[in-house]
């Protein structure tokens, strides 16, 4: 039961954890944006990969409320991670969303030095690292829902009684039943 909890734990806690490490490390680099070779360049890619993955947790979300009464959200609600699974689509589609702005804001500061640019490379190193640690938890969540739905409904396919497979020459008007030969 320990290794459970402290397994959610690290779970809910490692995208902060890397966030604050890279954060830490960029500011004691001493980076700024105006040292920092094609940035803009960085900036575009991450507005991007932002987008995309907004857009699939979104449509990701979509399904999950389309098959609400389907097995899968059942087994969800069974194991009452339903407010779990809330939150941590939340986390990243809010600092997705966050990332996304504060990347076209930084557009402003290519070139400038200084302290402000300074703390918004830090910022935004550290914002950009918790998104895409959220995103990889939400997916990593999705996958083991995902599994444990499709490892049960195997397991209740191989516990049925099998069925005879009819012959075709019986169901389909006009077949005629194969001899063999």
């Amino acid at each position: 039961m320990c290794g459970e909890k402290y397994d959610r734990f690290i779970e809910k806690v490692f995208p902060q954890i890397i966030a604050l490490i890279i954060g830490v490390v960029v500011f004691i680099s001493g980076y700024d944006i105006s040292t920092t070779k094609n940035f803009q360049d960085l900036l575009r890619s991450i507005i991007t990969i932002s987008a995309i993955l907004i857009g699939f947790l979104a449509t990701m979300m979509s399904i999950l409320i389309a098959v609400s009464a389907k097995r899968v959200v059942k087994r969800i609600r069974e194991n009452n991670a339903t407010r779990l699974l809330q939150s941590y689509f939340f986390q990243t589609l809010a600092s997705g969303m966050t990332v996304a702005i504060l990347s076209t804001l930084l557009n402003l500061f290519v070139g400038v030095s200084g302290g402000l640019s300074r703390f918004l490379l830090v910022l935004w190193s550290a914002l950009t690292v918790y998104f895409l640690g959220c995103a990889t938890r939400i997916m990593l969540v999705m996958v083991g829902v995902l599994h444990t739905v499709v490892s049960d409904e195997d397991n209740t396919l191989n516990n049925q009684p099998s069925v005879e497979v009819a012959d075709a020459s019986k169901v389909v008007p006009g077949r005629k039943k194969n001899t063999g030969t």
